[in-house]
């Protein structure tokens, strides 16, 4: 069992085939529906609160696993948004094979700020970077970026677009899209980097 804090929002568990055999799981039946799972994963968020300062108790939380081929697993958390009360609420998203073509080739960052947006789309066209991306002004006033193809949850290593967590977070692509297509204003529908990259 391994614990890498990626940045104040994100945090990599390895488990291995052993350290589930312990616990009685198996990663293939991982699901936030069972109780087991659901009992496991908090242990292990307060695990890593104790171990490297990763603090989840009053956020929303979405944890993304990715099943290796020996049997273990990888654990992506993402911390999301303050909890509105006490809910528990967790969302919970499963990646059998992570090189499958998915929505999750979809990344959303937030940023607070136009300017932390807009520094990020000068540095990623600095990049050359060619992909699809949309920008979306949130209902709460913070700016969201929609990127195709970028690694938002630190798989690839090195991650050359590890500094847009300079500026912002990653968010579920699951959890925000619906808000932003209801409730969001649109400030570019394509080619958001390229457009907004040289203001």
């Amino acid at each position: 069992m391994d614990f890498l804090k990626i940045n104040e929002n994100k945090l990599k568990i390895t488990l291995s085939a052993e350290d589930l055999s312990g616990w009685g799981l198996d990663a293939e039946d991982l699901d936030c529906a069972d109780l087991r799972s659901r009992s496991l994963l908090r242990k292990l968020l307060r695990q890593a609160e104790r171990e490297v300062g990763f603090l989840t108790e009053r956020f929303r939380t979405l944890v993304q696993l990715y099943v290796s081929k020996d049997g273990g697993c990888e654990l992506f958390v993402s911390r999301l948004a303050p909890k509105d009360s006490d809910s528990e609420e967790e969302l919970f998203s499963v990646a059998k094979d992570p090189s499958a073509p998915s929505e999750d080739t979809l990344s959303v960052f937030l940023f607070d700020t136009l300017d932390w947006l807009l520094a990020v789309c000068r540095r990623l066209r600095q990049m050359g970077y060619r992909g699809q991306s949309r920008a979306y002004r949130g209902a709460e006033g913070k700016y969201y970026l929609i990127l195709e193809d970028v690694d938002s949850f630190g798989m690839s290593c090195p991650n050359k677009y590890a500094f847009i967590y300079e500026f912002g977070s990653a968010e579920s692509a699951h959890a925000v899209g619906q808000m932003l297509r209801e409730h969001g204003q649109l400030l570019c529908n394509e080619r958001a980097v390229e457009q907004l990259g040289v203001l």
